[in-house]
């Protein structure tokens, strides 16, 4: 978003500085010095920027507050008493400062030129043979293509604002999926009922009811680092039929007693490796010492969860309570067996896999996430619609000759559409690469204690945005062609 903005913010000064060229060759010719114009630039900028990054930060902040507020009361945690604090303050500050130089910088480099060659304004432009006026469409994409600088740096801002929606769109789903598929993360579950053996042979008979095995957990502390907490988890007998383990990242499975298979969040906290040692202090009483076979993505607690054989984690607590994993049948709604369960008297509680507090608070972070995806969607439609502008008004005398000779406003809008579809549509590939080999990469590197999280945009998700992408183009050629599809021929014919 940051590099879009700044791109926004260099093509409005470009396109300010590009038509006052006359206006800055009429004031260095009476003394103005070369600095004296850009801080003249950069001032006004600066008070153009004020109310504007004013009102953005406010909206911004007011958008986010609500999500913002339920993920933080998930994770009990105070929300902020005012939505406006000391880092907006600093983003309001930095902004600030890259508009001036924004705005500046150009008017510099104009100054750069002959003072008769600023005094002529921009140079004409002639349209090729090529540029015909019965495919203003094409004609739009060739006239793009003409400034391949201006279209490259247009182009990156555009792919990294909705690199970064399909990259949000990606966390999304990724999270809904672990959510709602707990196979995804190898749990075949999906409620837990309070009880041992005894509920479990009970359960078992329920209609509905595909497997029930038993599942035990203890909390314990590293005897060597008692600030980090430990879960360790084990299955009875039948955990195949509830439980596949979480997805390996190296390693192999425990099959024998005093193995284990640990998260990577534990295994990095605590440098343990392959063949390492885990030595843990139950909470309850007791010491479990188990030896490391595997390290598996783990996104609960921080990966700080073992999995073991049940005689090993009995051994050390034989007093441990347990719980009945339930699987359902195949098409039997979990909510059907959670109340065939409770009428029998059982307590049954939702598997709410890698949430603390279940599908609520997943459905908080994705509600956030989209708010942030359509404010990367606005920003990418203001850079289209500046591109359009700075595209119409550079090549204004195009325009006209094209209705001169019989072109209607939908045919100044096809020229628009097609400078524009240039522009979101080599963006977007590139937006699918910066997503897929950059974005996605580094957000699993930087939250690698979990493991390898697939964030690689579905084709859904980038079928939605191309899709939103094209109607950005049209909306933003349709409201750039309003304003020259009417204005005189004369005037777009005469040169700036």
């Amino acid at each position: 978003a940051l590099i879009a903005s700044a791109a926004m913010l260099a093509s409005t000064g470009h396109a300010r500085v590009t038509r006052d060229l006359p206006t800055i060759g009429a004031m260095r010719t009476i003394g103005f010095t070369p600095l004296a114009l850009a801080r003249s630039y950069g001032t006004e900028a600066v008070l153009a920027a004020i109310p504007a990054v004013g009102l953005g930060l406010v909206a911004g902040a007011l958008l986010v507050a609500g999500p913002t507020d339920d993920l933080l009361r998930a994770l009990n945690e105070l929300a902020p008493a005012f939505p406006i604090g000391l880092p907006h303050l600093v983003a309001f500050v930095l902004v600030i400062v890259l508009a001036a130089v924004a705005a500046g910088w150009p008017a510099l480099a104009a100054t750069r030129q002959p003072v008769a060659s600023s005094l002529a304004g921009a140079s004409r432009t002639r349209p090729r043979r090529t540029m015909v006026a019965a495919r203003p469409m094409a004609l739009g994409a060739r006239l793009a293509l003409r400034r391949p600088g201006r279209f490259l740096v247009s182009v990156l801002a555009v792919a990294a604002a909705l690199a970064t929606i399909l990259l949000l769109l990606a966390v999304g789903r990724f999270l809904l999926t672990a959510q709602r598929e707990p196979a995804a993360l190898g749990e075949r579950y999906s409620l837990l009922v309070e009880g041992g053996e005894e509920v479990a042979a009970v359960v078992r008979e329920t209609p509905g009811v595909a497997a029930a095995v038993t599942r035990y957990q203890a909390r314990a502390l590293d005897v060597f680092e008692l600030q980090e907490p430990i879960r360790i988890v084990a299955f009875g007998p039948g955990k195949d039929r509830v439980f596949a383990g979480r997805p390996l990242l190296s390693g192999r499975r425990a099959n024998a007693r005093g193995e284990a298979e640990v998260g990577a969040g534990l295994a990095q906290s605590l440098g343990l490796g392959l063949g390492g040692r885990l030595i843990a202090q139950l909470q309850e009483g007791g010491e479990i010492r188990l030896r490391v076979t595997g390290i598996v993505q783990e996104l609960s607690q921080d990966g700080r969860v073992a999995y073991t054989d049940l005689p090993s984690l009995l051994s050390a607590q034989p007093d441990l309570r347990a719980d009945t994993a339930v699987r359902t049948d195949p098409g039997v709604p979990a909510s059907d067996v959670r109340s065939a369960l409770e009428r029998q008297g059982l307590d049954v509680f939702n598997n709410t896999g890698i949430a603390p507090s279940g599908a609520p608070f997943l459905t908080t972070i994705v509600a956030l996430l989209r708010v942030v995806a359509v404010l990367n969607g606005l920003v990418c439609g203001a850079l289209v619609l500046l591109a359009l502008v700075v595209l119409a008004r550079e090549r204004s005398e195009t325009i006209g000759v094209l209705r001169a000779s019989g072109g209607s406003r939908r045919d100044v809008w096809a020229l628009l559409f097609g400078a524009a579809a240039a522009l979101v549509g080599v963006g977007l590939v590139a937006a699918y690469l910066l997503e897929r080999f950059v974005f996605a990469p580094t957000l699993s590197s930087m939250v690698e204690r979990y493991g390898v999280l697939a964030l690689t945009p579905a084709w859904v998700d980038v079928l939605i945005v191309g899709l939103a992408a094209v109607g950005i183009a049209a909306a933003t050629a349709f409201v750039t062609a309003r304003r020259y599809g009417c204005r005189p021929i004369v005037e777009l014919l005469r040169t700036a």
